[in-house]
């Protein structure tokens, strides 16, 4: 998103400028030479002339072809004649009188069925198919790509040999100088060239006569699309994905299948049409909630907080979530998930040492190597909630906490050389439970769970809050796929038949923003 030639502001601000600046040229232009019928019968035959070659012009058919009502002659229209005849010339600036002010930007920006009606009865079938094929047009110009393909292969290839062959060898070098000196000659004039064609432009607006942006660009409309929406898509939903484990797929733990079931977040990438690199990174997040679900399970189970027993804790400690069990539960995994106030890390501080303990006490075990299955090691010790990165209290202290099992003297002489050992890799969890953990760390766990249990209304409501947003974010995506397939007048999605037909998909309802639909997910345990 924040690349110099690819970030979205980039791609917004060319896009908005260039629609801006077509439709500016379109409303002159239909301003100054489209004429109502009622008044084009009644007009001189002068008049009738320069609407007919411009409808001509504009839909490049002969000026016979255009279909004018029969004229009204009348003594005022023969006098008007009479009189044009007589006149001098006139400055050019009185060729800007405007004939209408009809046509407003609304006309090129918006596809209304009514309004084009309107338009039709006032001005013509010609000039209302005129304006629906201006209106596809300046949408299809703006969201298509260089069409590269078209060039011949030489202007579209780099071959260096052919450059030698062509330029530098047979002695050629010796006038490189001159033709680079030409190919800089080359850029200016071009370049004064093109200064020339936009100040003209800019002073005489006239409507590009080029030939017709095909109906089979959509996917290079879409891309474009992405490019402006897709970092905030993406946004909303990594904040999602770290925060909401159901939404990877990933059952809670102990309870029964909810949205988990439906592989959400794969239907949002597929939606937004994203890359590898984005797949990978969504299926590390999911592989380490994965990991970290496993143990958030054995803890519940540890403090009887499954989904089955949990009710029975809420109704005796905390009254008002009796019936709200799920609920409370998926507060709790949230918590774990996102390690607030370093539940996470404390408890995998303890299941750590605890397995670094065991295998450091047994003299029969290979001390160079540490124990399989351990949890993620603590890194940063200033980033945490509650920052230890200086720890007084010995390491002995260890032993006389009662998360450990009691180990005799020889055994711990061997733990603490084992700890020595491999102080770079436990360094950080020694530190967290001798800095955080107090007399029994598990009771630090438990109490800062169910501080989260306490709040689970505010879970709840930021979880809520969090699939609003995301779903924002895919209608906003969806609304602007939407729009540029009805105004550009897209039939197909790509050329390329493996594209499909049909217009854009409609997004997932990947979030549930209502409070009732939230609870439901999870039936409430008897």
């Amino acid at each position: 998103a924040g690349r110099l030639l690819g970030g979205p502001y980039l791609w917004f601000n060319y896009i908005t400028r260039m629609i801006v600046q077509e439709t500016a040229i379109l409303l002159l232009d239909y301003n100054r030479h489209a004429i109502p019928l009622d008044r084009l019968a009644c007009s001189a035959a002068e008049s009738r002339q320069a609407f007919a070659n411009w409808l001509a012009r504009r839909l490049r058919i002969e000026p016979d072809e255009v279909r004018l009502p029969e004229p009204v002659s009348t003594a005022g229209t023969r006098a008007a004649a009479v009189t044009k005849a007589d006149v001098e010339t006139r400055r050019p600036e009185a060729s800007d009188f405007l004939e209408t002010v009809e046509f407003t930007a609304i006309d090129f920006l918006a596809d209304d069925p009514q309004r084009d009606a309107a338009i039709q009865a006032r001005f013509g079938p010609q000039v209302a198919d005129l304006v629906r094929r201006d209106r596809q047009q300046n949408v299809r110009r703006a969201f298509r790509s260089f069409p590269l393909h078209e060039l011949p292969l030489a202007q579209r290839t780099i071959n260096p040999y052919a450059f030698y062959e062509t330029y530098l060898s047979r002695g050629r070098i010796v006038f490189l100088p001159v033709l680079m000196i030409g190919a800089a000659a080359g850029v200016v004039g071009m370049a004064i060239r093109t200064v020339y064609r936009v100040v003209r432009e800019i002073l005489h607006p006239r409507v590009d006569q080029d030939e017709d942006v095909p109906s089979d660009t959509y996917c290079a409309a879409l891309r474009k699309i992405h490019r402006m929406r897709k970092p905030v898509f993406m946004g909303s939903l990594w904040l999602r994905a770290r925060f909401d484990a159901e939404y990877l797929g990933l059952p809670l733990p102990s309870a029964p299948p909810g949205i988990a079931a439906h592989p959400l977040m794969e239907s949002d990438l597929d939606f937004i049409g994203a890359s590898r690199q984005d797949r990978i990174i969504a299926e590390q997040i999911r592989s380490g909630h994965q990991r970290r679900l496993e143990w958030i399970g054995r803890w519940l189970q540890q403090f009887g907080w499954t989904f089955d027993q949990l009710p029975e804790y809420l109704a005796r400690e905390i009254p008002y979530l009796t019936n709200r069990g799920g609920e409370a539960l998926r507060a709790v995994v949230a918590a774990c998930v996102l390690d607030h106030d370093d539940i996470t890390t404390l408890a995998f501080s303890i299941e750590g040492l605890k397995r670094v303990l065991a295998h450091g006490a047994d003299a029969t075990l290979d001390g160079t190597m540490l124990p399989p299955g351990l949890p993620d090691p603590v890194i940063n010790l200033r980033k945490l909630w509650h920052p230890v990165p200086r720890v007084r209290r010995p390491v002995a202290d260890l032993f006389g906490m009662p998360c450990f099992p009691p180990y005799d003297q020889a055994q711990r002489s061997l733990i603490l050389a084992y700890l020595r050992r491999h102080r770079r890799a436990v360094r950080g969890w020694i530190n967290v439970l001798l800095g955080q953990g107090g007399v029994d760390p598990w009771a630090a766990v438990r109490a800062r769970m169910r501080e989260v249990l306490l709040r689970t209304d505010l879970w709840s409501d930021q979880m809520l809050v969090l699939r609003a947003v995301q779903t924002l974010t895919m209608l906003d995506v969806q609304h602007n796929c939407d729009l540029v397939w009805s105004l550009g007048g897209y039939t197909h999605l790509a050329s390329d038949p493996a594209c499909g037909d049909g217009p854009p998909p409609a997004p997932f309802a990947s979030a549930l923003p209502a409070r009732e639909d939230f609870a439901a997910t999870l039936p409430i345990g008897e």
